[in-house]
């Protein structure tokens, strides 16, 4: 703890401090002279500095020149045909683009400030520590996505497919642009140290694809200019670390953003400093924050699948550069890659536990499904001895691009030699996440803390809530995430515990919220009792004290007993404590799902004609099936239906609701 605090005292706060004052009031832009002599080269100019610096950089990243032959690009084209590559590219060369399910064209000019929903500019003018974000419905999400230059590899693929030199153009005048409207430390662009990180990752992809051996002279001009930004870029990250006293994803997007810029500038004393400091916080914040288990302690699976990508492509950065991480790093990221094989459903999505924002380090492609994290299983399966779960997986285009050809050639000899695993249930003893499955079901059970070790984060208040996947079908699942700060109301509303498959006493919170991101205090002190399993049923009992702190105390216990030969799952609530209450039993169902009820039974029907029927044991005092709607992804809202179940009681209650659906025949063969 006390070196918690002194990463604070130091990063947070001294460092940051004395940085924004030098360069509110002293700060001079940094001339071409002076960059050059950050480096051992001999070059008074730009047009000698550029070549003798691409060319120490150049084997330093995940592809580089050499890539760009035939079998790489009919291994991409493969993955991502040629005709979507280009019209992708020809969308951003029109100014069209694409954010949290909004489609927009810009004039000529960007507006790199823009919120795309409410048409208002952000401050642009303001230094980066003045700027408070305006309570008006604006989300800034919108224009530090728009900025962290995602469309790089859109164009960039483009351009290796192609030849064309307008995609090269495109980026070089929007990478220009954006320098030019956000001057250094300057605008709500700079207000987000993980975004200036993730924008320098996509910017040195960016000189990857489109630095060309023989650049004109109007290209080595620019590329300088954006060289100096990215010197900016990590001299800034060096003084604005996010430490926190639950440090999180921000403060790992910072330590990857220092590490990649450190190796592009290494021939540097800075770019070596920035590698050094970045690589320790990432050894350092590997094993505080996940569990032993591998699962990360800010309990949400797409935050989980952001930091494994992020852990992931510092690791094989790293053993590029032949300076590889330690052995606990390695083991500790491989079950974190263990964890999202498990938490996986059969038709390859993940569960919508806790909160998502769209995140991503890269976007290789930007139609990819961002709720399918299965790209990263074929990394795993070529680095480490990783199991092969499925006949049809494939090489990924994200394996393609950190891994290249030589990667796609390993993969292929493990694959042609490595027997098929099948998954079975598992308990993450640590994290307290229980997956329960057969080949067609899959039952995702969250019964541990709200996250952050009690601070939520990114946890929602979701313990013992669950999420049902039967015979190729989600039944029922978590409502994800619409907004964070746009909206106080949607914001709570879908981190809520109505908002999750559980139990809500006396119409009171699991957590109070202290802020967007916060809860004043988690009282749940989950337990898991008893978790069994076998080829004929799984058995769970989980519970937790979320709601001892009440004058009249309640503790829920709750069951869940999955039997594999029958295709049920009976859900079982004990609530026992003192006084009288009311509990209220919430059921989220999918989309596509339409609910009716017959007295105690409620058939769930999807648009496939399937059926799921609920028998509820007690007799409630309300049964209601409600309109209702999920997030699937950020910004995005999907019309569903939801069951809720109201019954009082005094002191103790039992209630049970038996799930059941029609075993398929690989279901019952299994």
């Amino acid at each position: 703890m006390s070196n918690t605090y002194l990463n604070i005292l130091t990063h947070h706060i001294f460092r940051r401090r004395l940085f924004a004052l030098r360069q509110r009031f002293f700060a001079n832009p940094i001339s071409d002279a002076e960059f050059f002599k950050q480096f051992p080269f001999e070059a008074q100019s730009a047009n000698t500095f550029l070549p003798l610096f691409a060319r120490q950089v150049r084997y330093n990243f995940f592809f580089n020149l050499t890539n760009r032959k035939e079998f790489f690009l009919q291994l991409l084209t493969r993955l991502h045909s040629h005709t979507d590559i280009v019209m992708d590219a020809e969308a951003i060369l029109n100014n069209k683009i694409e954010l949290f399910g909004i489609t927009h064209r810009f004039s000529d000019d960007w507006n790199w400030h823009l919120d795309l929903n409410t048409q208002q500019t952000f401050n642009k003018n303001s230094f980066y520590t003045t700027i408070s974000l305006p309570g008006n419905g604006q989300d800034v999400k919108f224009a530090w996505d728009l900025s962290r230059f995602h469309f790089t590899w859109t164009l960039g693929k483009a351009y290796w497919t192609t030849n064309r030199r307008t995609y090269k153009e495109k980026f070089l005048t929007l990478a220009l642009d954006w320098i030019e409207q956000n001057p250094f430390c300057y605008g709500v662009n700079w207000m987000s140290p993980m975004d200036v990180a993730i924008r320098a990752a996509n910017w040195i992809a960016g000189f990857y694809f489109f630095n060309d051996d023989r650049p004109t002279e109007a290209e080595t001009t620019a590329w300088i200019t954006i060289l100096k930004s990215l010197w900016q870029h990590g001299t800034y990250l060096e003084h604005n670390l996010e430490y926190t006293r639950r440090s999180g994803n921000h403060l790992l997007a910072d330590a990857v953003g220092l590490l990649m810029l450190g190796v592009f500038f290494k021939a540097s004393e800075h770019g070596r400093k920035w590698l050094e400091l970045g690589k320790n916080i990432l050894e350092e914040e590997m094993l505080s924050q996940t569990y032993p288990d591998g699962v990360n302690y800010e309990m949400s699976v797409a935050y989980h699948r952001m930091v494994t990508e992020f852990f992931l492509t510092a690791f094989v950065l790293m053993n590029l550069n032949k300076q590889p991480f330690s052995l606990a790093y390695r083991d500790r990221l491989v079950k974190m890659l263990h964890y999202i094989a498990h938490y996986t459903k059969p038709d390859g999505t993940a569960p919508l536990l806790g909160d998502a924002d769209d995140g991503r380090l890269f976007w290789f492609r930007n139609d990819d499904d961002f709720n399918n994290h299965t790209s990263l299983l074929s990394i795993a399966q070529t680095l480490f001895d990783f199991p092969f779960t499925s006949s049809d997986i494939d090489f990924s285009e994200q394996a393609l691009w950190l891994l290249g050809t030589d990667g796609w050639e390993l993969f292929q000899r493990k694959k042609r030699l490595a027997p098929t695993t099948l998954l079975t249930s598992t308990l993450f003893p640590d994290s307290q996440i229980a997956i329960m499955r057969q080949s067609n079901t899959h039952i995702f059970i969250d019964a541990g803390e709200l996250g952050k070790k009690g601070w939520g984060g990114h946890g929602n208040n979701d313990t013992l809530s669950f999420e049902l996947y039967a015979n190729g079908i989600n039944w029922l699942t978590d409502r994800g995430t619409f907004t964070y700060t746009a909206n106080k109301d949607l914001r709570n509303e879908l981190r809520s515990t109505r908002a999750h498959n559980t139990v809500m006493i006396d119409g009171v919170e699991l957590a109070e919220f202290a802020n967007a991101f916060k809860v004043k205090a988690d009282f749940t002190n989950p337990k898991i009792l008893k978790w069994e399993t076998s080829s004929e049923r799984d058995v769970l009992i989980a519970e937790h004290g979320a709601y001892t702190r009440l004058s009249n105390p309640v503790k829920h216990q709750r069951e869940f007993f999955f039997d594999k030969q029958r295709g049920e799952l009976l859900l079982t609530d004990t609530l026992t404590g003192q006084g009288e209450h009311t509990a209220e039993f919430f059921f989220h169902f999918a989309p596509d799902v339409v609910l009716t009820q017959n007295g105690n039974i409620i058939t769930a029907t999807h648009t496939s004609s399937a059926q799921l029927v609920l028998t509820l044991s007690a007799k409630p005092e309300e049964i209601s099936i409600q309109p209702s709607w999920i997030a699937p992804r950020y910004n995005r809202r999907v019309e569903t239906q939801m069951l809720a179940v109201r019954i009082a009681f005094q002191s103790a209650l039992v209630a049970s609701v038996r799930f059941s659906w029609q075993s398929t025949r690989s279901d019952t063969s299994s």
